[in-house]
């Protein structure tokens, strides 16, 4: 009876021993892999290894949480290795390619139009390493058994992109408040055929400065169509037409998520209207028309909000709001509402 006992205390122990033993070769042979965008998890992403003469030594797509796992035990006799992390973007697939190659190696040819190297580390078969790429800052880091790394056989790109610049142009249109209509008109004519217009076509275009992916500073500058008040009385004809455009100086701040990055701006505008009247006098002979130009220029507060779709790395797709005080008086209080939809260039 002790000997059965004995003999399954030791196969117990045997068993449990193999279980670790397996475990840690599992360890040893696979290089962790986190891909994230904008430090989201990244999923669907294909992860290469690459050694000599681009032979595909190992792939695997992330999963959900971004993770995946390359196995490095081909390449366990030839110890310690200098790779480079390539990062592929614009692919025919549509996808985007992480490639580990050997050190100076140029990636085998998948007709991708954008290729970054984002890191240089010494690959250790059995180091139990964890290697950390952003494909939407195009960055990377490796850690050995989850601990930052602090040989100097890897090298980084930094954390964020420090400056950057976008620029994009936008079609929408404009909502007028109360500018140009029938009130002024029916108040002294009360039977006036009065008919006026509250929208307008709106086009654009704007920059920014950005500090950080997350802070920047913008400029921007819209016009607007001309809205037009008919009018006719038993004395005159009245046609008024009037546009608006500003040009503002902005503040901004963006939140990137994984799909969409939302941004909210605030600052000073520059606004201009275009007025012009033409007035038509049934009395007298003959008949007289007078036109009249004006341009009333005004600065007011403009705050607005942003909705950004990148497309890839480089172009986006957006929508924005701006509103804008353009008059603040007894008698005419105007603002402009204008919503724009356009594209965004970004360079990094």
């Amino acid at each position: 009876m002790k000997k059965h006992l004995l003999w399954l205390v030791t196969a117990a122990i045997f068993a449990a021993m193999l279980s670790a033993a397996v475990a840690a070769q599992q360890q040893q042979v696979a290089l962790t892999v986190t891909i994230n965008s904008n430090g989201q998890p990244a999923s669907d992403v294909q992860v290469v290894l690459e050694l000599a003469n681009k032979n595909k030594v190992s792939s695997a797509t992330t999963a959900s949480d971004g993770t995946a796992s390359l196995n490095v035990l081909d390449i366990a006799n030839m110890g310690k290795v200098q790779v480079d992390v390539v990062i592929e973007q614009d692919c025919p697939d549509g996808q985007t390619h992480v490639i580990v190659t050997v050190e100076g190696q140029q990636p085998d040819d998948n007709g991708c139009k954008k290729h970054k190297k984002a890191l240089a580390f010494l690959l250790i078969p059995g180091g139990g390493q964890h290697l950390i790429v952003d494909i939407g800052l195009g960055t990377a880091a490796v850690t050995p058994s989850g601990e930052p790394i602090a040989t100097p056989a890897a090298t980084s790109s930094p954390a964020t992109h420090l400056v950057w610049v976008q620029f994009g142009g936008n079609v929408g249109f404009k909502q007028f408040n109360n500018l140009d209509s029938c009130n002024s008109i029916l108040i002294v004519f009360p039977g006036a055929d009065c008919k006026a217009g509250d929208k307008s076509v709106a086009a654009g275009v704007e920059g920014t400065f950005g500090i950080t992916p997350y802070f920047g500073l913008g400029v921007v500058y819209t016009r607007t169509g001309q809205i037009q008040r008919t009018s006719e009385t038993s004395s005159s004809n009245d046609s008024d037409k009037i546009g608006t455009q500003f040009t503002a100086v902005t503040g901004q701040g963006f939140l990137p998520l994984k799909h969409v990055i939302f941004s909210a701006e605030a600052g000073a505008a520059f606004s201009q209207f275009r007025e012009m009247e033409s007035q038509a006098l049934a009395s007298g002979s003959p008949p007289s028309t007078v036109v009249t130009h004006l341009h009333d220029n005004v600065v007011g507060p403009m705050v607005g909000g942003r909705i950004q779709i990148p497309i890839n790395h480089l172009i986006a797709v957006q929508a924005r709001y701006d509103w804008v005080r353009a008059k603040d008086q007894p008698g005419l209080d105007e603002h402009n509402n204008v919503a724009l939809f356009g594209i965004v260039i970004t360079l990094q």
